[in-house]
């Protein structure tokens, strides 16, 4: 896995005291399973989103991030304050440093490291993999080529010939079984 430098650049002190650059990879496995292992013993609530969603008039959707915040001031503040071994495990995976390395970096040296350190595992396609995983064992809300390919119906326009219900019947039409 090729290693990628923090930007702007961080050193640290190694096991023979030479300055080295901080790097950052994908986690591997060990490194994922230790960082959910933080998110499992942090025991985190989870935001609310329901007000979150804003509806425009067109009928569309946008996230409104001034209200999530808001709305979920006590939830944030639980994960700014129960969240530091969250991030050490994510840094230590990620960039390879050990607890002292890492007790030796500012604030916002670690906060840099593990940004960069998500990021490679976003960019290897970790979430990817995951969503297209589960989504293969349970295809909720698949759609098929063959449905995607279909031009949509408008509400106005009648489904595959049926009539539309402010059209009346015909007379010569069959009554359905059991009418």
């Amino acid at each position: 896995m090729a290693r990628i430098p923090v930007e702007p650049q961080i050193t640290v002190k190694n096991e023979e005291g030479k300055s080295i650059v901080v790097d950052v990879a994908p986690l591997d496995w060990a490194g994922v399973r230790k960082l959910l292992d933080e998110f499992r013993k942090a025991d985190l609530p989870l935001p609310d989103l329901s007000n979150s969603v804003l509806f425009d008039a067109n009928g569309g959707q946008s996230f409104d991030i001034a209200g999530f915040i808001t709305s979920n001031l006590p939830v944030l503040s639980q994960w700014l304050f129960k969240h530091p071994p969250i991030l050490t495990a994510l840094v230590a995976a990620g960039a390879g440093l050990t607890e002292q390395q890492i007790d030796g970096l500012s604030a916002s040296q670690l906060m840099r490291t593990a940004r960069a350190s998500w990021k490679a595992l976003v960019d290897d396609g970790f979430f990817t993999e995951v969503g297209g995983f589960f989504g293969d064992l349970l295809p909720l809300g698949q759609v098929s080529a063959e449905q995607k390919n279909q031009p949509s119906e408008s509400p106005s326009e009648p489904a595959s010939g049926a009539p539309s219900p402010a059209e009346p019947k015909s007379e010569s039409e069959p009554l359905p079984a059991g009418a």
